[in-house]
């Protein structure tokens, strides 16, 4: 697969567990799918003055051939970042840091310097994420947050419009902050 953005985009890999619904709604886009795996959502977000393109990829793809072209995409100018899912109540699982094993194998190090950590399911608990993560999460799930300069934002699967759109916002923010082509 390969998409080229013309104009400046924030691109964003979102990967998720089968399990997890999509924060974005890619049906609210021009969106298409890519083989039975990605979808790719494109949108125009007027109050960022910013191209947003989602790609999607449900219950992750398995095998290193299909990684490497889901997230080889040139692009002429803007940001990318690459979301990893993550269920509050499941936290790091045997399948994310598989993926995150087979990220690091085709690209290096520096591939975290792309990944922020999306908790879904922040309706599950009580009290503030940070307190939630210190408390519940081992030793080597805060080191993979660490690793991946502890960016990661949070949604709540029965927001409102409202909520969502801040989301969105928020991400867009921390995507342009860490792009070295922002």
């Amino acid at each position: 697969m390969a998409l080229v953005i013309q104009e400046a985009a924030v691109v964003i890999y979102f990967m998720t567990p089968k399990y997890q619904d999509y924060p974005f709604d890619l049906s609210a886009s021009c969106y298409s799918t890519i083989g039975d795996k990605c979808k790719v959502g494109l949108r125009y977000l007027h109050q960022q003055q910013t191209n947003l393109v989602v790609i999607a990829t449900p219950g992750f793809i398995a095998n290193e051939n299909d990684i490497k072209r889901s997230i080889q995409i040139p692009i002429a100018k803007g940001a990318f970042a690459i979301l990893l899912a993550l269920s509050l109540e499941l936290g790091l699982t045997n399948q994310e840091k598989k993926i995150i094993d087979t990220l690091t194998d085709i690209y290096g190090e520096n591939i975290f310097q792309y990944i922020i950590i999306v908790f879904v399911c922040l309706d599950k608990i009580d009290g503030d994420l940070q307190t939630f993560i210190h408390q519940q999460y081992s030793f080597s799930s805060k080191a993979f947050f660490e690793r991946c300069g502890n960016r990661f934002v949070d949604i709540n699967n029965n927001a409102n419009t409202e909520d969502k759109n801040t989301f969105v916002s928020n991400l867009i923010n921390i995507t342009k902050e860490m792009s070295p082509l922002a």
